[in-house]
């Protein structure tokens, strides 16, 4: 049995690293069936031993939210079932579904470590997907209400959690202040904390630093606050962080006005973007590199940049991109033809709000206005850094 349930935990990591949300929300509702036959025998020893006989790490990638540490008995096991249900149903846009199978991960008898981070999801969840606020607000300070007392070694990463995410919903409704005192208050949870998951939420919140300081129009120190990743992804050596790093570097001396060191950000990014294989980011970064370039009236770099864009949208099928990138390469010829733009933005069926702005542009023939509707740089990328993103 025990073999069993390790081997559905595992198959769900696989399927999520694979957005095999069928695979995942098959293997995770057999857990249940398994834990509603296993009644009392459950093992928790023999299902960690199970797993570590079973994990291999050249077959399957490593994941904070489900690794070995979160092996407990058969109440903490369902529980934590029902949390990753949750998150495929959130992913396949049954939001009502996943705050259910939170609530149901709730109901089980688990650790207020755990009762915080299903909070903390139902919270995500609200606030990401669904954009009730105030009802996420009401779930970070229940799970900040089970974590009262508890030690800062035991629950400090929990707590921070939390205040990351109520710093978030702040930021949404532009009480900036606010959301930089809960910022603050996450940083004093996990100040000297160690392990993966302490580490993951430091370099989340430097990045928000950084974002709360460009939200301010303080370009010149979100810029500074965002540089102090840069030891830290020398050391790494890491061409995917390198890409995100470079990415909003970019942004941020493009807004700074240091338009030839954005656009050697840019350029690096996109290097690094090609030596790891990634289509998806590295279109979007010759989109922005080849509209940079317009905007200087350097049209034959512009061109180029849009080529390779429109090359990358079209080898993953991404219509919209590769309607953005034909318009961008047909104002860099100063072309009047932009019906093959046309023609691929009507076979987009995503990103509606997106695809109306350029629409309206390319109805109209309109070169200001479909310039106007190319993106220019932003603070962090149109699109998830992550294929798989909650």
């Amino acid at each position: 049995m025990e073999h069993r349930l390790a081997a559905v935990l595992l198959a769900s990591r696989a399927c999520f690293f694979s957005t095999n949300y069928e695979g995942a929300a098959l293997a995770l509702e057999t857990g249940l069936k398994l834990l509603d036959l296993s009644g009392v025998s459950f093992s928790q020893n023999a299902l960690i031993s199970a797993w570590e006989t079973l994990d291999q790490s050249m077959f399957d990638i490593p994941m904070i939210e489900l690794d070995r540490t979160h092996l407990g008995d058969a109440e903490a096991l369902r529980s934590l079932i029902h949390l990753h249900l949750g998150v495929v149903c959130a992913f396949t846009g049954q939001l009502r579904n996943a705050l259910d199978s939170f609530g149901r991960g709730l109901e089980c008898r688990i650790s207020p470590e755990a009762a915080s981070d299903l909070r903390m999801y139902r919270a995500l969840t609200l606030t990401k997907r669904m954009e009730q606020i105030v009802p996420a607000q009401r779930e970070i300070e229940a799970g900040l209400a089970v974590l009262k007392g508890r030690t800062r070694a035991i629950a400090g990463v929990h707590e921070a959690w939390l205040r990351n995410l109520y710093a978030l919903t702040y930021f949404q409704e532009r009480k900036l202040d606010d959301a930089r005192e809960q910022e603050n208050l996450a940083v004093a949870c996990i100040d000297d904390l160690p392990g993966p998951s302490a580490t993951h939420l430091k370099t989340n919140l430097i990045s928000n630093f950084s974002v709360l300081f460009e939200a301010k129009g303080d370009f010149a120190m979100a810029k500074r606050v965002w540089r102090t990743f840069e030891p830290l992804n020398e050391k790494l050596g890491s061409d995917n962080g390198a890409k995100v790093y470079f990415c909003r570097l970019g942004a941020l001396q493009y807004f700074c006005g240091e338009t030839d060191e954005a656009i050697s950000s840019y350029q690096t990014a996109f290097e690094r973007a090609e030596s790891t294989g990634d289509l998806f980011h590295g279109g979007a970064l010759a989109g922005t590199l080849g509209r940079i370039y317009l905007e200087r009236k350097s049209n034959a770099h512009a061109e180029r940049w849009y080529e390779r864009a429109a090359h990358k949208a079209r080898a993953i099928g991404d219509c919209l991109e590769f309607a953005k990138a034909l318009s961008g390469s047909v104002l860099a010829t100063s072309g009047r033809d932009f019906s093959s733009a046309r023609a691929s933005l009507e076979r987009n069926s995503t990103y509606d709000l997106a695809r109306s702005k350029l629409a309206d542009a390319l109805r109209t023939d309109d070169a200001a206005a479909i310039l106007a509707a190319l993106p220019l740089p932003k603070g962090k990328m149109s699109r998830p850094f992550d294929l798989v993103n909650l």
